[in-house]
C-alpha cells in the first residue's frame, strides 16, 4: 500500500526522467513570487520554472514530468510571501511522486530587483558550484536537488571563471532569526546572479498528515 506521502498519476507513455528540477508555487503566487522563481531559474541549471496559475497538485506534477524533471523545488506562499521550500521527487517511469522530508523554513528573501544595483540581463546559468563557508544541512539538501558539486572554502578568486553560478551558503551563528543564508553570484564579476535566501531552520517531516506541530504544519499548505 503507498504511504500517505507518496501519491501515484495515472499517465501514459513514460520514460525514465533526467536529473532536472521544475521550480514552482503554491497556487496563485504573486509577481513577487513570480519573480522570485524567475531569478531561480535564471540562476540555477537544468530548471524549468512552471507558472502553477489554479493547477492542483497533481496537474504541477504531470506538467513537471512532461518537462522531464526529476524534482520539484515547492514554494510555500503566505501572505504573498515565500515562507517555506519543500522538495518533491518525481518517478516518471512509475507514475508517482512522494515528499522528501526537507522542510526549509525562510525567514526572507532579497530579489535582485530590490538590489542598489544594475546589472544586464545574463541568459540562463548552464554551470553552477556550491561554495560552503562552513556545514550547514543546506548545503548537502541543494548538493543533491540540483546536482551540484559542493566545495568549502572561503577563497572565491580561485573559483573565478570557471562556473556560471556560485551558490554561496555562509551559516549564520549570531542571529536567533535565521541560521543560513544564500547568495548566488556571477562566475565572473561576483556580483548578484540570484536572489539572497535568508533560512530559519530546516525541519525534517514526513508527508503533511503526520505533522503535528502548528508552526511546521502552516508551512505545508497548499
Amino acid at each position: 500500500m503507498e504511504g500517505k506521502s507518496q501519491k501515484r498519476i495515472t499517465r501514459g507513455a513514460l520514460i525514465t526522467v533526467p536529473n532536472k528540477v521544475a521550480l514552482s508555487s503554491s497556487r496563485d503566487p504573486n509577481l513577487r513570487v513570480r519573480q522570485f522563481l524567475n531569478e531561480l531559474a535564471q540562476a540555477l541549471p537544468r530548471t524549468v520554472k512552471i507558472n502553477r496559475g489554479r493547477m492542483s497538485l497533481d496537474q504541477l506534477v504531470v506538467k513537471a514530468m512532461e518537462h522531464d524533471a526529476r524534482y520539484i523545488m515547492y514554494i510555500t506562499i503566505r501572505r504573498g510571501n515565500p515562507v517555506a521550500i519543500r522538495f518533491i521527487e518525481l518517478d516518471k517511469e512509475k507514475a508517482e511522486y512522494r515528499w522528501l522530508p526537507y522542510l526549509i523554513k525562510l525567514i526572507g528573501v532579497k530579489l535582485i530587483v530590490d538590489m542598489p544595483v544594475r546589472r544586464a540581463v545574463k541568459s540562463k546559468a548552464r554551470t553552477a558550484v556550491i561554495v560552503a563557508f562552513d556545514y550547514h544541512e543546506v548545503v548537502d539538501i541543494f548538493s543533491q536537488i540540483f546536482n551540484i558539486p559542493a566545495i568549502f572554502t572561503r577563497n572565491l578568486d580561485e573559483l573565478q571563471g570557471q562556473y556560471d553560478t556560485i551558490i554561496v551558503i555562509r551559516p549564520v551563528y549570531n542571529r536567533p532569526d535565521f541560521t543560513c543564508e544564500i547568495q548566488m553570484l556571477d562566475g565572473e564579476d561576483f556580483g548578484p546572479r540570484g536572489p539572497i535566501i535568508r533560512i530559519a531552520k530546516v525541519y525534517y517531516v514526513t508527508g503533511k498528515e503526520l505533522v503535528l506541530s502548528p508552526d511546521i504544519a502552516e508551512l505545508l499548505g497548499e
